[in-house]
Formats: C-alpha cells, sequence, structure tokens
C-alpha cells in the first residue's frame, strides 16, 4: 500500500506545474476551524495464528489440512451501549495553509490532535446469549490454551458466562502533508476534493484486559441485534488480570475526502469532510507487552477516523 501512495506523490509532484506562488509558509497558521462531526478512536482486539477447523478464513501456508490462519475481532467498541458510542469531535482546531498548483489540484499541511479517548468495560465480540455477551466458543478455548494463567483459569471455573472485556485510553497526534484533486465549479467552489499523504504521527495506548464473571447488558430501547436498540454494558464481577502500553512513532498513509468547499481568501466553509488513517494497515497493529502473560494470541488495533459533517475556517 506504502509504495502505491509515495507512487502518487511522485506523479503529482513532477507531472503537475505549480501555477499559484504561496503566500504562506507550508507551517504557518494560515486560520481556525470550527467544526461540528464525529471521531472514532479506538483499540480493537484480534486474534492471530493457526488453529484447526475447517471453517477457518484464510489458510496458512505450509500448515496441515486442517490448519488455517484466524483473524477474528473478540474485543470492540459496540457504538450501540452507552459509554462506547462515537464521541463528538474537538470543535476547534488549527488549519495550515493549502497551496493550489493547478485549477483542479493542490497541496498542504495538515495537523490535528486527538485524544485522550478513554472507553472502560468494552464489548466482548462473538456471540450473545440473551443479555449477555462473550467471546465465541473457538476463542474462548484459544484464550484458555494460549494465554491464560492458572490464576485466570481458576478464576472461570463454574462460571458458564464468563468473558473477556478491556479498558483503554488511546492518545493520538499527527501533522503531515497531502496531495490531491478536485472538481473546479466556479470561482469559489470545489467539490469532490480527494487527497492522498503522510503523516507522522504518536500515539500513547494503555490497556487494561479484565475477566468478567459475565458481560451483562441493560436493554434502554429497542431490542439486542436492532438497529434502534440501545443500552449499557457491564462487565460484572470484573477482574483485571493485566495491563499494558505502547508509545511511540510511525509514518503511515492518510485519505481525504471533502464532498464540498467554498474556499476564499477570507474563509472556508465544508460540508462532509473524512480524515483515515492508514495506521493500522502499516503498522500490521500492536502488540502490547503484558506484565502477567506471554501474549502470542492477539494484536490490538489502533483505529482513528473523523468525519467533520461542517466546518468554517475563518483565515488570518
Amino acid at each position: 500500500m506504502l509504495k502505491y501512495v509515495l507512487a502518487f506523490f511522485a506523479f503529482v509532484i513532477f507531472s503537475v506545474a505549480i501555477v499559484n506562488a504561496e503566500e504562506k509558509s507550508w507551517y504557518e497558521i494560515d486560520g481556525i476551524k470550527f467544526r461540528y462531526g464525529t471521531n472514532v478512536q479506538q483499540i480493537w482486539f484480534k486474534t492471530y495464528g493457526t488453529v484447526k477447523s475447517p471453517r477457518k478464513l484464510v489458510k496458512q501456508p505450509f500448515s496441515g489440512d486442517n490448519e488455517h490462519y484466524s483473524q477474528e475481532m473478540f474485543i470492540k467498541p459496540d457504538s450501540q451501549l452507552e459509554g462506547q458510542k462515537t464521541p463528538i469531535i474537538f470543535p476547534i482546531t488549527i488549519v495550515l495553509p493549502e497551496s493550489l498548483m493547478n485549477s483542479y489540484s493542490f497541496r498542504g499541511a495538515f495537523l490535528d490532535y486527538k485524544g485522550p479517548s478513554a472507553i472502560s468495560d468494552i464489548a466482548p465480540v462473538g456471540e450473545i446469549n440473551n443479555n449477555n455477551y462473550r467471546q465465541s466458543s473457538q476463542t474462548r478455548e484459544r484464550l484458555i490454551n494460549e494465554f491464560f494463567n492458572d490464576d485466570d483459569k481458576s478464576f472461570i471455573q463454574g462460571k458458564d458466562n464468563w468473558a473477556l472485556s478491556a479498558d483503554t485510553d488511546f492518545t493520538y497526534y499527527f501533522v503531515g502533508y497531502y496531495w490531491g484533486l478536485f472538481l473546479p465549479i466556479g470561482e469559489y467552489h470545489r467539490f469532490f476534493k480527494t487527497a492522498l499523504g503522510i503523516a507522522l504521527n504518536y500515539y500513547e495506548i494503555t490497556v487494561k484486559l479484565n475477566l468478567c464473571e459475565e458481560y451483562k447488558v441493560t436493554v434502554n430501547r429497542g431490542k439486542i441485534g436492532d438497529d434502534n436498540f440501545e443500552g449499557y454494558g457491564e462487565c460484572t464481577g470484573k477482574r483485571e488480570i493485566d495491563s499494558g502500553s505502547a508509545a511511540g512513532y510511525e509514518i503511515a498513509p492518510v485519505i481525504h475526502f471533502n464532498l464540498w468547499q467554498r474556499s476564499s481568501k477570507k474563509s472556508i466553509w465544508s460540508i462532509l469532510s473524512v480524515d483515515f488513517s492508514l495506521t493500522a494497515i502499516v503498522s500490521q497493529s500492536k502488540k502490547l507487552n503484558y506484565k502477567y502473560h506471554n501474549n502470542s494470541l492477539f494484536r490490538e488495533v489502533p483505529t482513528s477516523q473523523s468525519v467533520e459533517l461542517i466546518s468554517y475556517t475563518y483565515r488570518f
């Protein structure tokens, strides 16, 4: 994926002449943006490895006839549960200059700060039994055989609805540069702005793993499984079994799309702008070092996506 992004950058840089000189340097502040939208900033938990099962998704090279490569989500925030819904994006941010390269292409720098985003009692994924959520039978078996220690196995003994949940905290900073195209209509209007960029990200991740006697869901509206369902999930009989953290820098591609923008010297109006970081694809997710468990079973997958439904930028 990264090589295609870099190839796109090279094409834009060397094949499109710059017709508008920059009035400001790329690092100068161009304005302040006021925005309304949502921000997905979550940690997902996904199993990896070979298992003996006839129904797995991907065959593992050089494995036996019944061994396949398993990738199964087993802990993930549920947007229908209170405390795990998609939050509103921070309403104010700084905007860096953007330059036209010709009448239909542009380039510019961007930066943003996301976090900290803390979520507790994240929902297990796999099975729903009445009002209890838990991992699938296959994942539960793998947790017992490949991850749990003797204390964990003792805790779940005799508990028919046990499940594994997590508490996460995710902070995210990034700065980058992108190149893109749009459909110009008149002097000020730009439709379907689409760009690819590269970003330098700094992340801080903290995870607590919790065994639950059961993960109980209380219904506030509708029925579990319906589109209009809303509820509250709780890890009852909660016991923290381990914790881990990670922090560092990484480079990742970024995709930007903007449905409509009106840009003038004094202001920018925008409707439906989406930014998506491909961090998880490039880094192949994270592997945290836990204190009391040797983890070769699963990875933590950071996910970051922002959607600005409407925004106004006051330009300096």
